[in-house]
């Protein structure tokens, strides 16, 4: 079985650089350093390459599949699922050997569900939901018989839609796997994966010390391997370093790096998901000229001078120099860069560099937009929608917003629902509403999880269900979106889609009160008041009525009142 330690080289889409121009700027210079032969696949419509390209089993033996997962089944889904075989033919001379030595069987899967741990495939039994046209056993036996060895299954947790194994486990070497924190999610699956792998492996548990674990934390066990080098995932959050100690002190004989990679797990992945790596079936596959070879559709000097550009901006090797950064960006703008026209677009509506222009700012926000820059095209429809250096148009912002969610962007998947919802630049359509926010939850948009959450509280756009609202108030807490903390607190007090507990209310009360959420300030002085969840603390509950009066919240103005004549 070729397992991670064992590969040589390493690819990307060539959608990376463009889609993440930082993370692929970090992964191209450590690459380059170790020496690590990379280059960039052509054809495809997204960065995940993992979940796309054959499954190499042995030197010359492939595993391809039916790229057709449930969760690319909807017009937008569609537009982004890639065909691996035009992938592999835009290759000649370097990928042919593919072709030439796969086997295809006849399932439904993707290679996030694939863990090759020794002389054993982990995957989750999510591969039985997405062939339910075949038995369990038939299921099990065609797997078996390609990938040639034992296969565990885990089970899916279905609030986790992609039901990706390498987003819980990862093989360590020596019969070991390192498994994620997924008990800080759902201890009841985390339990049920230990039990599994432990009948077959070392589990060692990924955790970490902090006072509030982030949701984001699962990012770290979906790392990159090729040979003995890893790149794991850093999101500038306190767990960073736990996560590299931790995988460094488990995998002692590899070198151990991080990588700044937010910008691909903000997209709902990590590092191993956006790469597929490889051992090279001839030594001349990757020559010395492919090692670096940077994206063929885009001009190699316009793409120099943009690293160039951002190396001034971000001060990395020289002194910052804003000034120095919007030229050069504007010289890649000009050759048609489309990341280097929203740069600059960014430099004049911010000011940064050069004198501040919206209008400007609007021009290179359009020039970008229509190369299909989906970060230029949420700005642009910002712009629209607030008349931002152009004349104010709800329906060019809908467009636009439509065109940045349609690429996946959760920002723009979140706008254009609440476009729908308030009929602003278009009719009024709630289950289209829903729908546009269920994708940008599922990404982790907290805001688009809260708004869900309160359709599914109301009713709105899809049936009522208070077990799926405050589960969606709780993912929207977690990352310390006020309203969802408050509305969570709602949910324990009264037992709303959970098991009532007033401690658990008035923590996240408090939570919520904190940030000046000013409605969490009244609830959390009501059970200061009445000992709901807390002790009884009247001064306590003066505080935070003062709090909340102050922000003109009538109830709080009209407690006050009734405290002071008690005096």
């Amino acid at each position: 079985m070729i397992t991670d330690n064992l590969t040589t080289a390493v690819y990307f889409s060539d959608l990376l650089p463009k889609k993440c121009p930082n993370l692929n700027q970090h992964i191209a210079e450590v690459l380059k350093a170790n020496r690590i032969p990379y280059a960039y696949l052509s054809e495809t419509k997204d960065i995940w390459c993992r979940d796309f390209m054959p499954i190499q089993i042995a030197e010359d033996r492939f595993v391809s599949y039916k790229y057709t997962p449930n969760y690319l089944q909807d017009k937008t889904g569609l537009r982004l699922q890639t065909n691996p075989e035009a992938v592999l033919q835009a290759s000649p001379n370097r990928l042919t050997h593919v072709l030439q030595n796969a086997i295809t069987i006849d399932l439904v899967l993707d290679g996030g569900n694939v863990v090759k741990c020794g002389n054993t495939i982990v995957m989750t039994e999510k591969v039985f939901a997405e062939n339910r046209n075949k038995s369990i056993n038939e299921v099990d036996s065609i797997l078996k018989d390609a990938f040639q060895c034992d296969v565990l299954y885990l089970p899916w947790d279905h609030q986790e839609t992609f039901g990706h194994s390498d987003g819980i486990v990862h093989f360590a070497g020596e019969c070991k796997v390192l498994i994620t924190n997924y008990g800080d999610i759902s201890p009841r699956y985390y339990n049920r994966f230990r039990i599994a792998l432990e009948k077959h492996f070392e589990v060692i548990p990924l955790y970490y010390k902090t006072k509030k674990i982030h949701a984001r934390s699962w990012a770290y066990i979906n790392f990159l391997q090729i040979g003995k080098l890893i790149l794991v995932p850093q999101l500038g959050l306190e767990e960073d370093g736990q996560a590299l100690e931790q995988i460094s002190n488990a995998m002692p004989d590899c070198e151990v790096l991080g990588i700044p990679a937010l910008e691909a797990v903000r997209r709902g992945g990590g590092l191993n998901c956006i790469s597929w790596n490889t051992t090279t079936l001839q030594n001349d596959i990757f020559e010395e000229s492919i090692i670096g070879q940077t994206n063929i559709q885009q001009a190699p000097d316009a793409h120099e001078l943009l690293e160039c550009a951002e190396c001034y901006e971000l001060g990395i090797g020289c002194e910052p120099n804003l000034t120095k950064a919007s030229e050069l960006y504007a010289e890649a703008a000009e050759l048609g860069h489309d990341m280097a026209q929203f740069a600059l677009a960014l430099c004049y509506e911010n000011g940064q560099g050069v004198e501040k222009d919206l209008a400007k700012a609007v021009e290179w926000y359009i020039k970008s937009a229509k190369q299909g820059n989906e970060r230029a095209q949420y700005n642009l429809a910002i712009c629209y929608e607030e008349g931002s250096g152009v004349e104010r148009n709800m329906k060019k912002a809908v467009q636009w917003y439509k065109e940045s969610a349609e690429q996946g962007f959760s920002p723009a998947q979140y706008n254009i629902a609440i476009c729908y919802i308030e009929g602003n630049g278009t009719r009024k359509n709630l289950p289209k509403a829903v729908e546009w926010l269920k994708r940008a939850a599922k990404q982790g948009e907290a805001l688009a999880q809260y708004r869900l959450a309160v359709c599914y509280r109301k009713g709105q756009g899809v049936k009522k269900d208070l077990v799926k609202a405050a589960q969606l108030y709780k993912k929207a807490a977690m990352q310390e979106d006020s309203l969802a903390q408050n509305d969570l607190g709602v949910c324990y007090e009264h037992g709303n889609g959970v098991k009532k507990d007033p401690q658990k209310a008035a923590r996240w009360y408090k939570k919520a009160a904190l940030q000046g959420e000013a409605t969490a300030q009244f609830n959390y002085a009501v059970c200061c008041e009445k000992g709901v969840g807390v002790k009884p603390n009247l001064e306590k509950a003066e505080i935070w009525y003062t709090f909340a009066a102050n922000q003109g919240y009538k109830s709080a103005q009209e407690k006050l009142k009734e405290l002071q004549k008690r005096k």
